[in-house]
């Protein structure tokens, strides 16, 4: 969804894509869309605020590509100080892996900061993997393909 600002002094402040059905006419904004816009958001952005959507699966994971350049899901979880099977699916036709950081990552990161690098998973393809044990915390991960896009936060909880 792509939001652009439009004079704020007026109440027309927020444009949303006409694709989304949210901007009618005359650009006046479908107020009821808008709303239904916003919760959206808000509750994909809060996927790791502690709710059970983020829950770790004893000993394995799956991480999915929704879509060319986004993770199905954007919170992962396993338990710590435990190696963890991770099958990884690519049903898009881009080429992505996996990085798992120790602390957020930056443009030609030291690799001490990297925890685990996945091999490439080329389009259309499904790889199985080992994640190392790792101890309790929350860890960023992102695809180094396409890091503005593809990131999230892994969720390593003890027993």
């Amino acid at each position: 969804m792509r939001v652009t600002r439009r004079c704020p002094a007026r109440s027309r402040v927020l444009r949303l894509t006409e694709a989304e059905g949210i901007v009618e006419q005359g650009g006046s904004v479908n107020r009821a869309r808008a709303f239904a816009a916003v919760a959206v958001v808000s509750n994909l952005m809060g996927a790791c605020g502690g709710d059970d959507s983020c829950d770790p699966s004893a000993g394995r994971l799956q991480v999915e590509v929704a879509g060319a350049e986004s993770f199905r899901d954007t919170c992962l979880a396993v338990f710590a100080d435990e190696p963890t099977e991770v099958r990884f699916v690519n049903p898009s036709e881009a080429t992505h892996d996996l990085v798992v950081y120790r602390n957020t990552p930056g443009v030609g990161d030291d690799p001490s900061n990297i925890l685990f690098e996945s091999d490439v998973v080329p389009g259309g393809e499904t790889i199985t993997f080992t994640l190392p044990p790792l101890p309790a915390g929350e860890y960023p991960f992102r695809c180094e393909f396409h890091t503005l896009t593809m990131k999230g936060t892994l969720r390593v909880v003890a027993r």
